[in-house]
């Protein structure tokens, strides 16, 4: 599973932590569990990049996995930095901080409280809560305080980074085509499952891409993951469409999709504005038009093992439909399902490339 099912109950960082109870008592003596630290070499990290057509604007994209041999989250805690080809550069604007300008995209290390305190880092398109976890890039770095974090706390990345926040999306895996997780068991506020990508609203440049993951530790050597991506900045897949949106009148709705030219599959995605709950359905092969229907029975019913109730989406509530197509296995790769290392992250042209569709507003 992905690093943000993981609560913490201390962090020794960079290390995963078997027995995570704390201290024990017995006959007023305490001592402290056994403690396995995982091999920090044994994780892979794979990089890969691609253009985004975003509602026809092209930008970057790129996509990266970070996990250990069963698939899972390789670390708790990592700053990335994503640096470009000569001619690619960052727009100057105030969310990329001291990276705009620059030909590269970075997190921040968290600063060490001390005393006095030290200075703050610096701000940066990431920040020092963004890492690279299982399956893209998320606001999920490991703090003392042994909270919880999962997509929905916080939540996941409005996209593209660097363009006005009103025309920014967030994209989650949710039923149908994700396994339903609104039954009571999954933690509270999880939206769904991470979609791996994630869009910089900066010009793509031909050239080779270098990620570099460094990882602290308090009890080992530190480490550093590098990836290399090649990108082709003039492979850019055509925008899909979504027409027709047709409602049930109980909560579920239907309608048409059209690929994007030059993909390989489709994911529609429904948000409801007003539950904040994502919905999803595909993937959708091929470019042909396509017929595609949301089910009237994915409401919460919050009963372990329930697969949904009536409504929903409930009457009187505003929701939006739009649509990503792909020329990469992006659903394939995705938890829960992916367990693999490596899972493929680029098509038959050695990229991520994407499309983004308009966004269809209306109110049930």
């Amino acid at each position: 599973m992905n690093k943000q099912f993981i609560a913490v109950c201390a962090v020794a960082a960079g290390a995963l932590l078997a027995g995570c109870s704390g201290g024990l008592s017995t006959n007023g003596t305490t001592y402290n569990p056994p403690v396995t630290q995982a091999n920090l070499n044994n994780n892979k990290l794979q990089f890969a990049v691609g253009t985004a057509n975003f509602q026809g604007t092209t930008y970057l994209n790129t996509v990266v996995t970070y996990r250990q041999p069963n698939g899972a989250s390789a670390v708790l805690v990592d700053t990335p930095i994503i640096t470009g080809p000569a001619g690619f550069t960052v727009p100057a604007v105030g969310s990329a901080g001291v990276d705009g300008g620059t030909d590269h995209i970075s997190g921040a290390p968290a600063v060490v409280p001390t005393n006095p305190p030290a200075s703050p880092a610096p701000k940066t398109t990431l920040g020092t809560s963004g890492g690279a976890f299982s399956y893209g890039f998320a606001p999920f770095n490991a703090g003392t305080t042994g909270a919880a974090l999962y997509p929905g706390n916080p939540e996941l990345y409005a996209q593209p980074f660097y363009i006005a926040s009103a025309s920014k999306l967030r994209f989650y895996g949710g039923p149908p085509a994700f396994p339903f997780f609104n039954d009571g068991t999954f933690p509270a506020g999880f939206l769904g499952y991470p979609q791996g990508f994630t869009m910089f609203g900066a010009t793509p440049v031909t050239g080779t891409y270098t990620l570099q993951v460094n990882v602290p530790a308090a009890n080992a050597a530190p480490v550093t993951a590098n990836a290399t991506a090649n990108l082709n900045a003039a492979t850019v897949l055509g925008v899909p469409t979504v027409s027709g949106i047709t409602e049930d009148g109980s909560g579920g709705l239907s309608g048409t999709v059209t690929p994007g030219a030059g993909s390989t599959e489709t994911l529609v995605y429904v948000w409801d504005d007003v539950t904040n709950m994502y919905f999803t359905v595909g993937p959708i092969s091929g470019t042909a038009a396509t017929a595609f229907t949301l089910s009237p029975n994915l409401a919460p019913c919050n009963t372990p093992g329930c697969t949904g109730s009536a409504g929903t989406i409930p009457a009187g509530d505003e929701y939006n439909v739009y649509a990503v197509s792909f020329d990469y296995p992006a659903f394939e790769a995705a938890p829960p399902k992916s367990t693999s290392q490596t899972p493929a992250i680029t098509g038959a042209n050695g990229q991520a490339d994407l499309s983004v569709s308009a966004v269809t507003t209306a109110t049930y």
